[in-house]
């Protein structure tokens, strides 16, 4: 009985042991091995946790849509494309606001004689960039008003006002914060047409100047002016931004004109080396600095003094020496020579008589056109190095 009794007893034995080869350990403090495949469910059965939110990736820029659609974001601004009203024509006008809620100024681009055209990459970047550094940037073409491209000054000069009034409506827009920047034509459109229209705020034009028969108003009211011009232009002479700097200054508005020895018309149209590409970062650097001066810290302008003056704002603030501001800044050691800042009256008139002749249209303003038997020989050019003694 015994011996039947151990062999019963070892059967339960090896058959639990068995049973329990079978099954996996439980799962305990240190984990559990985990379940063979034969009893692990199936995946669909297993809830699974959501997946995290990834938004669409930004493209960094603009991108081109049709007129009307919606407009596009990107991590760095927003860009519409529209037509606005102007006349019995509609104008198209390229839009870059900052994506952070405004209210934000307004600074509209007005093109040169050329049109939008080649250009016209140079132009949007400069809307994206005033953009990127908070203001809503307007790049209009204005040639859009009138039979295309044979428009004439008074419409176009109409048309700017129409832009201001479109970019004062727009959303996080602010309608007394708003400024122009010219360029050529443009400079002449924003310089003629800033003193009959209090909107404007700022005035910064690249190588261009006031239109003769605007110098009455503009000594009237002239909102703060900031000219750049390089000495070798010869579409637009030299002379054209220092006359406008004079006429500005005696009549007690706020102007400063910047001076690039050696560079052209359109230095910053352009690619090439040397001064023209000193002036194009030198003079966009100067005109966000500008900006930021008069549309953002209004209260830092100081009193229109002659240079080398100091005085207190109309605000209360202490004394501010001119060549304190910024956009005035001196250029580094290494520049010197590149650029002259607000030049002395000594100094203007040894660049007016160093100047290139101009050639083209300008080349005859003031004076009677002579047959060609009767023309002179324009002076030699100036030799290569400093215009100044």
């Amino acid at each position: 009985m015994i011996r039947r009794a151990s062999f019963a007893f070892a059967l339960l034995l090896l058959a639990a042991l068995a049973f329990a080869g079978a099954r996996p350990p439980e799962t305990g403090p240190g984990g559990a091995s985990p379940l063979p495949p034969a009893t692990a469910p199936s995946a669909s059965a297993v809830p699974q946790p959501p997946a995290p939110f990834a938004p669409p990736a930004f493209r960094r820029g603009a991108e081109v849509m049709p007129l009307g659609a919606e407009p596009i974001h990107t991590e760095e601004f927003i860009v519409l494309k529209d037509r606005l009203p102007s006349g019995r024509d509609r104008v198209a006008v390229d839009v870059f606001r900052p994506p952070s809620p405004g209210p934000h100024a307004a600074v509209v681009i007005l093109h040169g004689t050329h049109g939008p055209g080649r250009a016209e990459k140079y132009y949007l970047r400069l809307s994206e960039d005033l953009a990127r550094h908070g203001y809503i940037g307007l790049f209009v073409r204005y040639y859009d008003r009138g039979r295309r491209g044979k428009g004439n000054r008074s419409q176009w000069a109409k048309t700017i006002g129409d832009t201001l009034t479109f970019a004062a409506a727009l959303p996080e827009a602010d309608p007394d914060r708003m400024a122009l920047i010219g360029y050529s034509q443009g400079a002449f459109l924003a310089l003629n047409d800033a003193p009959s229209d209090r909107r404007i705020r700022a005035v910064v034009a690249y190588y261009g100047g006031l239109s003769p028969g605007f110098f009455p108003q503009a000594e009237e009211d002239m909102p703060p002016t900031l000219l750049f011009h390089g000495t070798a232009d010869r579409i637009v002479p030299v002379r054209r931004s220092i006359e406008t700097l004079r006429h500005l200054r005696d009549a007690g508005h706020p102007a400063d004109l910047i001076i690039y020895p050696g560079a052209v018309h359109g230095f910053n149209l352009n690619s090439l080396p040397g001064p023209d590409a000193f002036a194009a970062e030198d003079s966009w650097a100067r005109t966000l600095a500008f900006l930021d001066f008069h549309l953002r810290y209004p209260a830092w302008t100081p009193a229109v003094l002659p240079l080398g003056q100091t005085g207190t704002s109309p605000f209360g603030q202490p004394p501010l020496a001119r060549a304190a501001i910024p956009y005035l800044a001196p250029p580094d050691a290494g520049a010197a020579g590149q650029v002259l800042i607000d030049p002395s009256s000594q100094d203007l008139d040894a660049i007016l008589k160093h100047a290139p002749p101009p050639r083209g249209r300008h080349a005859h303003r003031g004076k009677a056109r002579q047959g060609h038997a009767g023309r002179k020989k324009p002076p030699a050019q100036p030799p290569a190095g400093p215009i100044l003694p």
